[in-house]
């Protein structure tokens, strides 16, 4: 779920409008345009233009940002940036009464009466039921995945896992006052794993535990340590020290011990040899199964040599790892959910493109598990950085041969080659000689004798010498893989319910 969802509704337009500034060229937008697609008088653009400054101000850090009308009709901001965004995006939802009434309802109702909650948060009770039931509208929306009764407490706490860490990661830090319990256990965890966690790592825990916490202390515990029939082995005392950082109120169960162990697994906090034993004794029938696929696909989707039989295990490994991630503590992602980027690796990776599109469209048509547009451009990026990774570039068929020959002799031929070389993510093969699988020569003298491309460098390559060659290799690629691979595949992107990006 969207933050901007429960904002309050004169927040939800501002927002919007910011939204529509921050991604219009030079940030300029024509007040006519901004009464057309909001539906505002000139009375309230004047008044909404001071109330955007007056928040701007609020959000802002030393380089002030502002609106400004100097142009006639226009609107232009200055240092309207992303972080300024997921400022302003915190601020609305921090003032929102449906966020007063979504933590009561997740977090404090079992343990905070309702009059006292609304004395200390200084809302009506007419105002409190009002929001509840705009609430239950919005929740009803997307927030909850679709799961069985018996998985309610996990997918709840995954989409409020969700949902914190994406409203307020790299901003700020949601219910301080759980801040010393919190890193009392991070370092009792890392004390007894005896691992040293990334800032990166110690930024999602922190936000798993908080709402860890704030479950268990409303009375709310895990039944089914995770969905369906998905199991892995339990912490069996491996967590112990835990007891000893929280009070006996928390009610810490066996099963929030394997809960917290399995997080712990799957996102790789644990040792490395003890990480890959908790998996490999896992049942997880769905992420194996999508994992075989997926492999299937590899080998029968035309992108390995004709009769190339590599060793696929780091392959699958990967991809396993991955699909567990999927199947149980999803964390929506914040990066790499561009789709205006994937044209670069599908012109770089043709086949990769052609054989990630055909399997994430076999996903949404299977709608197992339930994939939304955000999510599909993710798995993209994910599953290209894991071929790119751990498929060995000597058994794709769509390796391009380049033969370096320059007539000043070997000292330039090498540097080159070597500089070639350096780009091994492209799939590039250096020969020095020309052979039957040459598909381009490289040279400082044309041949009019070749029938193959030839690129020509008669000085040190500038930039746009190794764009040429860049260029060509891509052509080169994309001709091979269309000669094997039919360009059939629909755009599995254009998903219903797609998640809008907050941003």
């Amino acid at each position: 779920m969207n933050a901007s969802a429960i904002f309050n509704a004169e927040d939800q337009a501002s927002y919007q409008v910011l939204q529509m500034i921050s991604n219009a060229a030079s940030q300029t937008v024509a007040e006519s345009a901004l009464q057309e697609q909001f539906g505002l008088t000139k009375y309230k653009l004047n008044k909404l233009f001071d109330t955007l400054n007056a928040d701007l101000v609020a959000v802002s850090t030393t380089t002030p940002s502002y609106l400004d009308d100097l142009e006639k009709g226009f609107w232009r901001a200055h240092h309207l940036t992303k972080v300024i965004l997921q400022k302003l995006r915190l601020m609305y939802l921090q003032r929102g009464y449906l966020f007063t009434v979504f933590e009561y309802q997740f977090f404090f109702s079992n343990r905070t009466p309702k009059n006292k909650y609304m004395q200390e948060h200084f809302i009506s009770n007419a105002k409190f039921y009002e929001a509840s039931a705009q609430l239950k509208g919005a929740l009803a929306d997307d927030f909850l995945t679709p799961h069985a009764e018996a998985d309610t407490e996990f997918a709840t706490r995954l989409a409020l896992f969700q949902f914190y860490f994406v409203a307020y990661n790299g901003i700020a830090s949601p219910f301080k006052e759980l801040d010393p319990t919190v890193a009392a256990l991070i370092r009792t965890l890392e004390a007894q794993l005896e691992v040293a966690l990334l800032p990166t790592q110690v930024t999602k825990l922190r936000f798993f535990l908080k709402i860890w916490l704030l479950r268990m202390m409303n009375g709310q515990h895990i039944q089914n340590v995770l969905p369906g029939d998905i199991t892995l082995p339990g912490a069996d005392g491996c967590l112990d020290g835990v007891h000893k950082i929280l009070p006996k109120q928390f009610g810490v169960t066996t099963a929030e011990l394997d809960y917290l162990y399995a997080f712990l697994g799957i996102w790789h906090y644990l040792p490395d040899t003890q990480g890959a034993a908790l998996i490999s004794a896992a049942h997880l029938p769905q992420a194996a199964k999508m994992t075989t696929d997926f492999i299937h696909l590899v080998q029968t989707h035309h992108i390995l040599e004709d009769g190339a039989k590599p060793d696929l295990s780091a392959l699958h490994d990967a991809l396993f790892g991955l699909h567990v991630q999927m199947v149980t503590f999803y964390l929506a992602p914040t990066t790499f959910i561009d789709d205006q980027q994937i044209s670069f690796f599908a012109n770089l990776y043709p086949a990769f493109d052609a054989l990630i599109l055909t399997f994430i469209s076999q996903l949404v048509k299977a709608g197992d598990p339930v994939l939304n547009r955000t999510m599909a451009v993710n798995l993209y990026f994910s599953y290209m950085f894991t071929l790119i990774n751990y498929l060995p570039p000597e058994a794709l068929r769509d390796k391009v041969y380049v033969c370096v020959d320059f007539a000043q002799g070997p000292i330039y031929t090498d540097y080159i080659s070597r500089t070639l070389s350096s780009f091994d993510n492209a799939f590039i093969v250096i020969e020095h000689r020309l052979s039957k699988h040459t598909d381009v020569y490289l040279s400082d003298f044309s041949d009019p004798q070749l029938t193959m491309p030839q690129v020509t460098w008669a000085n040190p390559p500038s930039p746009a010498d190794w764009r040429e060659l860049a260029d060509l290799t891509v052509r080169v690629k994309q001709t091979k893989m269309q000669a094997v691979v039919p360009q059939t595949v629909s755009d599995p992107f254009s998903l219903k319910g797609k998640e809008a990006s907050d941003d």
